[in-house]
């Protein structure tokens, strides 16, 4: 894993249709009543099509110690993309998959985290 951010490879993968769910993910993602408008595919076109009008997703190092922190993998990248049924739209978390010394356009990201975004 990078010990650096990688958005260049995020929005490489994301452009490049390589994208995959994480399985706990999609099976919450399945059973979340508030999600019943989506499906697995429009949302990953959704992913992708914020890319292509230029969005960008963000990057974040994880705290070392909150209960998820990975000292080999401390990133994670998010997108909040509009939908009609969110006020704030909908926010989706994914971790890059990648290894340092692969193939960097070999990339790919896994959506670890779907929900509707919430304003603190």
């Amino acid at each position: 894993m990078s010990q650096a951010a990688r958005l260049d490879l995020v929005h490489n993968a994301i452009s490049n249709r390589r994208i995959q769910w994480k399985d706990a993910c999609l099976r919450r993602f399945r059973g979340d009543p508030e999600m019943q408008s989506f499906t697995q595919r429009g949302v990953t076109e959704s992913l992708q099509d914020f890319i292509k009008r230029g969005g960008q997703l963000k990057a974040r190092k994880e705290s070392e110690t909150s209960d998820w922190f990975d000292p080999d993998d401390p990133f994670w990248y998010f997108a909040v993309i509009p939908a009609a049924i969110f006020k704030w739209g909908l926010f989706v978390k994914v971790k890059l998959l990648w290894d340092e010394g692969d193939d960097e356009w070999a990339a790919s990201v896994e959506i670890v985290s779907i929900h509707e975004e919430k304003k603190l």
